[in-house]
């Protein structure tokens, strides 16, 4: 059954435009993986670049990691960092930003990238040749 009111709510949303422009609740790893795409597909805007990596920043916890959720002070999640450090390293964030050198040693003490799915290291070592190791 397809949620015809849902449909109608969200294309009251729409600008004249065609952008949407409202509250994403996803989380950091949903705006790293924009990044990633747009980045990869030659899209992304300065101002995105720098801009979203000043809010990803924003979303990193004291333990160095990234919540899966909206909730900055959420648990920090190893798939969720793992999105972020690589769209940080994408989108051009140096080896020594403090946030990337943060999420790496978040990375690497919960087993690297061997601590993830095989989905998810395939996702991001497959994707334009992304290093599988975080550090390099």
């Amino acid at each position: 059954m397809i949620p015809w009111n849902g449909i109608a709510d969200l294309l009251s949303m729409q600008r004249a435009d065609g952008a949407w422009l409202g509250d994403v609740r996803g989380g950091p790893h949903l705006t790293a993986l924009t990044l990633l795409v747009e980045s990869r597909l030659g899209v992304l805007g300065a101002f995105d670049r720098s801009d979203g990596l000043r809010w990803l920043r924003s979303r990193q916890g004291d333990d160095g990691g990234f919540p899966w959720g909206a909730d900055v002070r959420g648990r920090a999640d190893v798939t969720a960092t793992s999105c972020v450090h690589a769209a940080m390293r994408e989108v051009g964030a140096p080896p020594d930003d403090p946030a990337l050198e943060k999420a790496t040693a978040y990375l690497d003490a919960r087993g690297g990238p061997a601590a993830h799915e095989p989905a998810v290291q395939l996702l991001l070592g497959a994707h334009g040749g992304l290093s599988l190791s975080l550090k390099g």
